[in-house]
């Protein structure tokens, strides 16, 4: 309630730059908690390219909600930036998202709050553009932002590329996985994990299935692999719940093995269907293992993708 008040002042009618700086002191001299005033500073920030970002957890939070309302307020009017045309400022404001976030170590789901947001205009009964395009035109507007952002702190484009494509929901999350992905490059086991999920990959791209019987298996090499399969699919569970992005990775590094030994021992593309369909389930399994950190098959590797 307080946070725009001071934009009806003559002083800052006047001096523009002075929204917020005003709005903390004509607080402080009606002897509001110092706290509110500092935020009400703070939700303006950052103002540019490289200025300071809010320090207080109050003033983090109030800069958020600004942002994502005023992002999801234009997008549902259809106002979304074109071009090199930005009217509103709104590349501003998803950057300054993404850094206060970073710069706080903040968990939140892009998603739940975009949401929130346009619920508050639904029910005024203003916004004109419907809610699942708001939501796509969002993640792809974060996801654009993310990619600058990660690669002017110098990762490498194919590794923000891998991890960005494997979902951007959680911003903490990209960079932790980028991170992650990143210093695992130059890990012994990272051509172990590039392998299996390159082989599993490559075999099962446009196959959709994903339910296993064991019942169908016709040689133990199936058997091996859908052992550790379960194995490490349930240590990967616990490591995501732990955002250990470097472990989940090593754990996925272990299935080079057995994968190995499952094509030297079985023919996928049998003519049984119920058996080929079966094997390319489990080799899409384990695909879908790393998924949670990365598409790999964004990954260059000596100078061409993986797939």
């Amino acid at each position: 309630m307080l946070s725009k008040a001071d934009l009806v002042t003559d002083m800052v009618f006047e001096f523009p730059e002075l929204q917020g700086v005003m709005g903390r002191e004509y607080l402080l001299r009606e002897g509001e908690d110092p706290a509110v005033a500092d935020a009400v500073f703070e939700h303006y920030l950052p103002r540019f390219a490289g200025d300071v970002l809010p320090s207080t957890l109050p003033g983090r939070i109030l800069s958020l909600a600004d942002k994502f309302d005023t992002l999801t307020g234009c997008f549902a009017a259809g106002k979304q930036p074109t071009g090199s045309q930005d009217p509103y400022a709104l590349r501003r404001q998803a950057l300054g998202i993404c850094n206060i976030v970073l710069d706080g170590g903040l968990v939140l789901s892009l998603a739940d709050i975009i949401n929130k947001a346009y619920e508050n205009y639904l029910e005024k009964g203003m916004p004109g553009v419907d809610r699942e395009t708001v939501l796509s035109g969002l993640d792809d507007f974060f996801r654009q932002r993310l990619k600058g952002l990660l690669s002017e702190r110098g990762f490498a484009y194919d590794t923000v590329d891998a991890v960005i494509s494997a979902g951007a929901g959680d911003i903490l999350s990209v960079a932790e996985r980028v991170e992650a992905l990143q210093g695992f490059r130059l890990d012994p086991s990272f051509a172990a994990v590039i392998t299996a999920y390159n082989r599993a990959h490559n075999l099962t791209r446009k196959y959709e299935g994903t339910e296993v019987s064991p019942r169908l298996f016709q040689h133990p090499a199936e058997q091996e692999l859908f052992g550790e399969l379960e194995r490490v699919r349930e240590h990967v569970g616990d490591l995501l719940k732990k955002r250990d992005y470097v472990r989940v990775l090593r754990q996925v590094a272990a299935l080079r093995k057995p994968v190995d030994s499952f094509f030297e021992a079985v023919m996928v593309m049998v003519e049984d269907v119920q058996v080929r369909d079966n094997r390319l389930a489990l080799l899409k399994n384990v695909a879908a293992l790393s998924l949670p950190v990365a598409k790999l098959d964004k990954i260059v590797v000596a100078g061409s993708q993986v797939s």
